[in-house]
């Protein structure tokens, strides 16, 4: 078990490794040629509403991962009633949300004269954000199939279906942007790949579980009310994890101008596609964690979490470093200099970027444990401390104000709250063991900024230059972390991590 479990989660990561690999040339193709033909309007316009249908999409907001929670044990199993069970249910839920949030986002219609600050036409800021939602709609339909192949380890076939779908859509978007200039066109193209994305999934999926066709009678094989209540103890979690991380571009629309959104939006592009592959690495690990913490034994666990603390930490770190000494040179090469932002705006992104995901295997291993209940409390603090910290910031510093709250929320939050409620319910150990094991990482990763930096500073911001900043970025972070880790258990178990995915 544990053998095959560890080949599925390097398979997942290597797939969607592979993924990401492949579309992020043509996304930074389609992003570049977007801004320069469409302008920071429609760059801004075409950001916040991604982050409004991210808010709009709090009606699912823990039913996927009480779901994909919810399945590893009928998988394990193999129990085939169980599982028709589980996702008749998940159907109708997901019937449920689509409608929801059909009629949410035609509400909010009438008041996106409030929340665009924008000089484009007032009908065709309606009609964008209209084609924006059905997209958003239509990704519902066959969602309970896709988290069953997640639960089942098979996240890797979602990602080729992914890969083919977004490299199709992304060459049409840059061969129409390049005829026509027309943004309409830019989404309607963007809604049919979101289609053709969950057509070959559902064919897929009853491909590999054909016994999801059977008719299913209603039974008390699973225990709804336990399923319900976690699913509201996620949703409050979610919801306010959503609040955290998708209300930055509404607040510096409102309060600083839609195009600002626009200037924001591609610092943000990359840090989302360098996030995206610690997701990528997340969604390969949890399920085969869900696996793992299946077999209570709570010591084995406890030797994976901290490699997965301390993997997590220099991954981070390194994405970080990285960015801090290219992206400033960056920008101007690939959209003008007229898009860079001030020094303070980076810090306050990076340093959110750092305290999200640094402390990622917390929440992985609560939500793996099945600690919903007892994480959401924390959360919605932390979203109404975010919120509150925003606007009072956003006076005195503007838009690094703004940014800078989520981390100052959730350092006075989830970074000591998660791991308290894993120690003391999960494995039975003093937290302080954790926040040491913490000390000793972030003050490694504080000399290899300071260390990266230094060095960078005598390096033009050339094309080259850039590349020779990278270089050194993460020669750094490599040297560090042998001088001071290479003897640690937690070092052993990431290098053999990285060996085994570099092996397949």
């Amino acid at each position: 078990m544990g053998k095959s479990r560890s080949a599925n989660s390097v398979r997942n990561v290597s797939f969607g490794f592979a993924q990401q690999l492949i579309t992020l040339v043509l996304a930074f193709v389609t992003r570049t040629i977007f801004v320069r033909k469409l302008g920071a309007e429609y760059t801004g316009v075409n950001g916040l509403y991604a982050n409004i249908l991210t808010l709009l999409s709090l009606a699912e907001l823990g039913i996927g991962n009480v779901l994909t929670y919810s399945l590893y044990g009928a998988l394990h199993d193999n129990d085939h009633e169980k599982l028709k069970q589980f996702i008749s249910y998940y159907r109708k839920l997901y019937r449920y949300i689509a409608a929801t949030v059909t009629v949410v986002g035609l509400v909010i219609v009438p008041f996106l004269g409030q929340l665009v600050k924008s000089t484009l036409p007032h009908n065709e800021v309606v009609l964008y954000y209209l084609l924006f939602l059905c997209n958003s709609v239509v990704s519902y339909f066959v969602m309970f199939k896709v988290t069953l192949l997640r639960a089942d380890q098979k996240e890797y076939i979602r990602n080729i279906v992914a890969t083919i779908c977004l490299l199709l859509q992304y060459v049409l978007q840059i061969a129409f942007l390049y005829v026509n200039n027309n943004y309409t066109t830019y989404l309607i193209i963007q809604i049919f790949f979101t289609i053709m994305q969950n057509a070959v999934c559902n064919v897929i999926a009853n491909k590999y579980y054909p016994f999801l066709k059977e008719y299913t009678k209603e039974t008390n094989l699973i225990d709804k009310k336990g399923l319900i209540s976690d699913v509201k103890s996620m949703f409050v979690y979610k919801v306010s994890n959503v609040v955290v991380t998708s209300t930055d571009n509404i607040l510096i629309s409102m309060l600083l101008g839609t195009i600002y959104v626009g200037f924001y939006s591609n610092y943000s592009m990359i840090i989302n596609y360098i996030a995206t592959f610690i997701n990528l690495m997340i969604t390969g690990l949890i399920a085969s964690l869900g696996n793992l913490n299946a077999d209570n034994d709570s010591e084995h666990s406890y030797s994976v979490f901290k490699g997965m603390v301390y993997l997590f930490g220099v991954i981070t770190i390194f994405c970080s470093v990285c960015v801090l000494n290219a992206i400033q040179g960056f920008i101007p090469i690939w959209v003008g200099r007229e898009y860079v932002l001030g020094k303070d705006v980076l810090i306050a992104i990076l340093v959110t970027f750092y305290v999200t995901h640094a402390f990622d295997p917390t929440w992985m291993f609560c939500e793996t444990m099945g600690l919903f209940k007892e994480r959401k409390n924390a959360m919605v603090i932390n979203a109404i401390l975010n919120i509150l910290l925003s606007l009072v910031l956003a006076k005195p510093f503007g838009m690094s104000g703004i940014l800078g709250a989520t981390a100052i929320a959730r350092v006075l939050t989830i970074v000591w709250w998660e791991p308290y409620i894993l120690f003391k319910k999960k494995f039975k150990r003093p937290l302080v063991d954790y926040f040491k094991q913490q000390a000793g990482i972030i003050g490694s990763n504080v000399l290899i900024v300071i260390i990266s930096y230094m060095l960078c500073s005598f390096v033009s911001e050339s094309f080259i230059g850039l590349v020779v900043r990278v270089v050194i970025s993460g020669l750094t972070v490599l040297l560090v972390e042998l001088i001071f880790m290479r003897k640690t258990e937690e070092f052993a178990w990431a290098k053999n991590k990285v060996k085994q995915i570099i092996h397949r």
